[in-house]
């Protein structure tokens, strides 16, 4: 089932009704844009995070060393994604689940940094259907 997400997730730093811009998505998860507060939320599987936009770039730059990580440890999820500063969880991801939100940030980054010249920028977005593990 494909439905259009037009608002973020209930967050409770923000006070914003506007609906929020799709960035990216995937079959297990998207990442949104408000257009009044910049807030970035990234949900993917049963996990969301709230980040600004140097933060989204943090999360890449972790996702893509844990790619590079030449050894994977054993396990059904033997990547763990730190908390980011402010954030109360890390998260276990598989391989795949892994190359997926890498791809999420990666399109997100694209939109974020065309944002200026594009502000309306929205598509359909399908909700999140597998979970990351929470740590």
């Amino acid at each position: 089932m494909i439905l259009n997400r037009t608002a973020m997730l209930p967050n409770p730093k923000m006070m914003c009704s506007d609906p929020a811009a799709v960035l990216s998505f995937s079959d297990n998860g998207s990442i949104s844009r408000c257009p009044c507060c910049a807030e970035i939320e990234i949900a993917f599987g049963n996990a969301v995070l709230y980040v600004d936009a140097p933060e989204l770039v943090a999360v890449g730059e972790a996702v893509d060393q844990l790619l590079a990580t030449p050894i994977v440890p054993p396990g059904p999820k033997p990547y763990v994604l730190e908390p980011l500063p402010g954030q109360p969880v890390a998260l276990a991801f598989s391989a795949a689940e892994l190359f997926e939100l890498s791809e999420l940030v990666a399109v997100a980054l694209e939109v974020v940094a065309g944002w200026e010249a594009a502000p309306q920028r929205a598509v359909v977005a399908p909700l999140p259907s597998t979970t990351a593990d929470l740590v």
